[in-house]
């Protein structure tokens, strides 16, 4: 027999096969069972470890056709995006011409089948929202998906990705108006503010965590990313879930992340609250939002405490933790780092530093955060990793900064290294205003 496709060794096949795009590779496994026999697995690792779908119907009945598939073991990384396009807003002002032709005018659809068929799809997609259908599908496909990262993401409009499949048994592409609508580069909130659902990017949410907590999946890695042009206080205050199901769902997270990009603070009381408090096993927690305060004092306080409806979280295997953009009071992260006794990595970024001021402090504002900022270095000398990056007093338009072995003051201070307790004890503070 001559040589060919299919008598070469497996591992240079791979390696021809993976300069090939996603068109063609899907067509040389279409040319014979063999060679589909052959390339299944490494095609599989390559477009099905980590797939984004919407919160649409086509997307998560193709994420169940998925999880009931010889694919499925190979999915280990999907995120659920949810367009923050308030679709109930044009079954309500149907009639209202105006609104709509300003409307899709500004998604730019021109011509008259174009309108109709958005305005269909906007119809169907309202519909499919409000009948619960989208958790009863995520149900589906969590039981027979074994994830290790469930990611849910909030974007107004400018998603990168949809769903790609190509060479499978069932072929899943979009049509030419739904990539229009999801993908166009143009596509930017300028429109009216009544367009936005606020709340639909928290029923999304809502949606993920009880169909995890349903289905009993149990992921290491869970994060949430939105970025809001605004949000209102309850968006995120989503309803209770009964403990039980929740400590089986969040008792396997090793890593929750939370990023939100917003003007306004949203409230984290639920489901946060509750997923932090039974991850046991929790090792890294990030969180990227203008969090209120008490969120953090809640994260610091002792486990013992009975003032707070949910129990604080142990973090005792917490090796990394992140806090970016947040009121931060200084006095919970103190309480914090004296907690996590197996820390290793500690991320300060852009805070306001509130709740500086011990029960016996006296003197000046200024004077009591350094004296509390240094009481914190004396406590973090076990770390492996800490950066202090803009720590502002924005209400006396003053900042933190930072002095290594009497060099220029700057407003961070990063260190990674053995030396950690030599560095800290050299390390001078002070307050200066911001000019």
């Amino acid at each position: 027999m001559s040589p060919n496709l299919t008598t070469i060794p497996l591992e240079i096949l791979i390696q021809v096969t993976s300069y090939l795009d996603t068109r063609d590779y899907a067509a040389v496994r279409l040319v014979c069972r063999k060679l589909e026999f052959l390339l299944f697995r490494p095609f599989a690792q390559k477009y099905f470890t980590l797939i984004w779908f919407m919160r649409t119907e086509y997307d998560l009945q193709a994420l169940v056709d998925i999880s009931e598939s010889r694919l499925s073991p190979y999915l280990k990384h999907v995120l659920i995006e949810e367009d923050i396009f308030c679709w109930g807003v044009f079954k309500q002002r149907e009639n209202d011409s105006y609104f709509i032709n300003k409307t899709l005018k500004c998604l730019r659809l021109v011509s008259p089948r174009e309108r109709l068929k958005f305005l269909e799809f906007a119809a169907e997609q309202s519909e499919f929202l409000s009948t619960g259908r989208d958790r009863e599908l995520l149900i589906k496909a969590f039981r027979n998906l074994q994830l290790e990262t469930v990611e849910i993401r909030g974007l107004p409009f400018f998603g990168h990705y949809k769903i790609r499949s190509s060479g499978t048994y069932k072929a899943y592409k979009k049509t030419r108006l739904h990539n229009r609508f999801f993908t166009h580069p143009d596509l930017r909130p300028d429109l009216q503010p009544d367009l936005f659902e606020w709340d639909l990017f928290a029923k999304c949410a809502q949606s993920v965590l009880l169909a995890l907590v349903d289905s009993r999946a149990r992921p290491r890695r869970f994060k949430i990313y939105a970025m809001l042009p605004a949000m209102n206080g309850r968006a995120l205050n989503i309803p209770d879930f009964p403990e039980d199901a929740v400590q089986s769902m969040a008792s396997s997270l090793e890593t929750m992340e939370i990023e939100i990009d917003s003007d306004r603070p949203p409230g984290l009381e639920y489901p946060f609250n509750s997923v932090i408090s039974h991850a046991t096993h929790l090792k890294k927690l990030r969180i990227v939002a203008r969090v209120n305060s008490e969120f953090i004092q809640w994260l610091g306080a002792p486990v013992s405490h009975n003032g707070y409806n949910i129990p604080p979280p142990a973090l005792t295997e917490l090796h990394h933790c992140s806090l970016r953009g947040c009121n931060l009071p200084m006095l919970s992260l103190l309480y914090l780092i004296q907690k996590c006794s197996s820390l290793r990595r500690l991320v300060v970024f852009d805070v306001e530093c509130l709740d500086f001021r011990m029960i016996d402090d006296l003197g000046s504002d200024e004077a009591a955060l350094v004296r509390l900022l240094k009481k914190i270095l004396q406590s973090s000398t076990h770390l492996e990793f800490i950066c202090l990056v803009k720590l502002n007093l924005v209400r006396w338009e003053k900042r933190v900064v930072f002095s290594r072995n009497n060099g220029p003051l700057r407003p961070s201070f990063i260190y990674k290294g053995e030396n950690m307790k030599e560095e800290l004890e050299e390390l001078k503070i002070a307050v200066e205003a911001v000019e």
